[in-house]
């Protein structure tokens, strides 16, 4: 199995300044998508994270939008007791924030092997970006804990050849394209023998756990990873 990131082509423009809210929607309880006015100075290619300082704080964060549309689409989780999450939760639109990107090498390689998809909640978001700028017929398995959690689904499922959301939480019936699991569960047990690229973001404890299925089930594999805390 190779590890690594994609680095090939033109450096996006880097921008370090200030932003502004354009508005605010949750999703979810905890979950909520934050759009930013674009800087003109900045320039990004899918897959890439935006670094926001507010307060002495500062985090970064996947963007979800692809570099075609106008405004920063960012795909949070309302930590409790967060100090930048709750902050930027009750900011309203017109906040100004600080912040620089495009950050990162998280990047698609479209001449590659087939590929796969692994996101756990929020995580989501770079993959809602790659799919936006044109990445299609790709595997793709979502954790979440409950269908009301797989964020972006209807939109990543017309592009992918196969969509699986893994849920943690649901009870039985579960809705079609889903199953009971970790996406762990799903490397593990539903993924056919294949040629594939693995691209892994969530949490660490996921991508670990997930990095352990793959060299054991595909060894000659390459793996590009984004793990978050």
């Amino acid at each position: 199995m190779a590890q690594g990131s994609l680095r090939r082509g033109t450096e996006p423009s880097g921008w370090r300044g200030s932003t502004r809210i354009l508005s605010r929607r949750f999703l979810a309880p905890a979950v909520f998508e934050l759009e930013l006015e674009r800087p003109a100075a900045l320039g990004f290619r899918p897959g890439q994270r935006l670094r926001l300082r507010r307060e002495g704080c500062e985090r970064d964060y996947s963007i979800a939008s692809s570099p075609g549309e106008d405004g920063l689409r960012l795909l949070i989780r309302l930590f409790p007791g967060g100090k930048m999450t709750s902050n930027l939760a009750a900011s309203a639109p017109g906040t100004v924030i600080e912040g620089s990107g495009p950050h990162g090498y998280f990047l698609f390689d479209a001449a590659g092997k087939t590929p796969v998809f692994v996101a756990a909640g929020t995580g989501i978001a770079p993959f809602r970006s790659m799919a936006a700028s044109g990445a299609a017929g790709f595997v793709l398995l979502h954790g979440a804990r409950t269908a009301a959690e797989l964020f972006y689904r209807g939109f990543l499922e017309a592009r992918a050849a196969r969509y699986v959301g893994c849920l943690t939480r649901a009870r039985p019936p579960l809705p079609a394209g889903t199953r009971p699991g970790r996406v762990t569960d799903a490397l593990r047990e539903d993924l056919a023998p294949g040629a594939y690229d693995f691209y892994l973001c969530g949490r660490s404890e996921m991508i670990r756990d997930a990095l352990q299925v793959i060299d054991a089930r595909f060894p000659q594999a390459r793996v590009f990873t984004e793990p978050f805390s």
